[in-house]
């Protein structure tokens, strides 16, 4: 026996997008995640056009645009001068566009889809540490928040915790990718800039900075 068909290690909005197309394939899905509450910060500024194109498929889509802003352009700029605007017009598919979305309405519209697929149980606080395989079957052990101690068995396991995952760590797996030397600074603001609906790039001497538009009145810099 196994406790699911499908474990997810994360429900950031990566963990909860898998959780819920496992359950579209009809399998039973454990979502473990070690923070006891969402973080209300973003993460992330906007949603790129094959992600609309998964989330199409989950019947979401109409959610997200309908709280986003359709950014079809970034204009560069070098101090108070133009450079040049790149056009997302061009671009395959049903959508030519990045979705400008705050990250916690993000994980709204997710989890609100989580909590009404029967299939998918959702436990917080439960924070994976370790993971075995062993034949056709994986179990996940690790502790939750009243000090007690878990273990759950599946079939498969996704590794849906971020660029220190655990998972990763437990299994062995090498990050093939490297140390950026840069730092990055990100949050959510208000906006009384008249910049519009265009993604913004400044390049002052200093670094760079990112305006992305929020239907919030906020935008997002880094």
């Amino acid at each position: 026996m196994v406790d699911a068909d499908v474990i997810v290690v994360g429900a950031g909005p990566v963990g909860m997008v898998a959780a819920l197309l496992a359950a579209h394939q009809g399998l039973d899905v454990l979502v473990l995640e070690r923070d006891s509450s969402r973080h209300a910060q973003s993460r992330a500024i906007g949603i790129t056009p094959p992600s609309l194109e998964i989330v199409q498929h989950l019947g979401l889509c109409s959610s997200f645009i309908a709280n986003g802003i359709a950014v079809r352009s970034v204009r560069i700029h070098y101090g108070s001068r133009l450079l040049w605007t790149i056009n997302f017009d061009q671009i395959d598919g049903t959508y030519p566009f990045v979705l400008a979305i705050p990250q916690h309405i993000t994980e709204d519209i997710l989890e609100k889809a989580l909590l009404h697929a029967p299939s998918i149980r959702v436990l917080r606080g439960h924070a994976v540490q370790d993971v075995s395989a062993n034949g056709n079957r994986v179990t996940a052990y690790g502790s939750y928040a009243r000090q007690g101690r878990f273990h759950f068995t599946c079939r498969c396991l996704l590794g849906c915790d971020g660029g220190r995952s655990t998972t990763r760590e437990a299994l062995g797996i090498p990050f093939r990718g490297g140390a950026d030397p840069h730092t990055f600074l990100m949050g959510d603001f208000e906006d009384s800039g008249t910049w519009g609906e265009d993604a913004c790039f400044f390049l002052p001497l200093e670094g760079l900075l990112k305006h992305f538009p929020s239907l919030m009145g906020s935008a997002a810099m880094s």
